[in-house]
């Protein structure tokens, strides 16, 4: 997870904590069609970031976030892209964190 200085980053920084959130890459979807979740501490933070299948990871990331919420966001509906397949993966996406999530957990604590 890279340093961040904003008001999350800060906040965790200086009381530790866990923060969940999608990784900015993806893995080879040959190998395996789970998401993958990678763990790492930097300081008091204890990060896990999910990692998609690249087709996953195409679809949500630079489809839904990329396409449809980026414009969206910033007043540039000229530039808004929504197709149902970046709305569906986003939806697989956000099912995955909290499953994966689980499964980081259970090993964790044992």
């Amino acid at each position: 997870m890279a340093e961040t200085r904003d008001g999350a980053g800060d906040a965790l920084a200086a009381s530790g904590g866990l923060w969940l959130g999608a990784s900015v890459g993806h893995h080879d979807s040959a190998a395996s069609d789970e998401p993958l979740i990678h763990l790492e501490r930097v300081g008091k933070i204890e990060s896990a970031a999910l990692t998609l299948p690249q087709q996953e990871y195409s679809l949500y990331y630079n489809g839904y976030a990329d396409s449809t919420l980026w414009p969206l966001f910033h007043y540039r509906l000229d530039l808004v892209q929504h197709r149902s397949e970046f709305l569906h993966a986003y939806g697989r996406s956000m099912r995955a964190l909290p499953r994966r999530s689980h499964d980081c957990y259970q090993a964790m604590m044992t």
